[in-house]
């Protein structure tokens, strides 16, 4: 993550990601489909003293451009693990999804359990992958 790069948190549950790079000095925006997940965020973030630094959704990660996200770009897109949350059928629309709300030569740091091939699967025709 660049120097002051602004971030985005994808289903960022609880907030840990978001919270830790935020006490690094980055500026953070974390979504997750959970209602209390984004309360317990918001008040993680609050004890943490980075509110300040942090906001959090609710949005559904397969509709990105709906509610606080639309018309968003980010210098990173993280995912800790939710694209393999997703149906199989539904992991390439979630991948074009965080794409959208990359800013040109953003990065996105995808951390997932899974074999390469099934890496390649996910993004094969995703032109920002290429």
């Amino acid at each position: 993550v660049g120097a002051h790069a602004q971030v985005l948190d994808a289903g960022c549950g609880f907030g840990d990601n978001a919270i830790y790079l935020a006490k690094k000095g980055h500026r953070c925006v974390g979504f997750d489909f959970s209602d209390r997940a984004i309360e317990v965020a918001n008040k993680r973030a609050s004890e943490a003293g980075v509110s300040h630094l942090c906001e959090f959704l609710v949005a559904d990660a397969l509709d990105a451009q709906a509610g606080g996200l639309r018309g968003r770009r980010f210098g990173t897109v993280l995912d800790s693990a939710c694209l393999q949350c997703f149906d199989p059928t539904l992991q390439v629309k979630y991948i074009e999804n965080m794409a959208s709300l990359m800013a040109p030569g953003g990065s996105f740091v995808l951390l997932v359990v899974c074999n390469q091939s099934q890496l390649r699967s996910w993004c094969r025709g995703v032109r920002w992958m290429q």
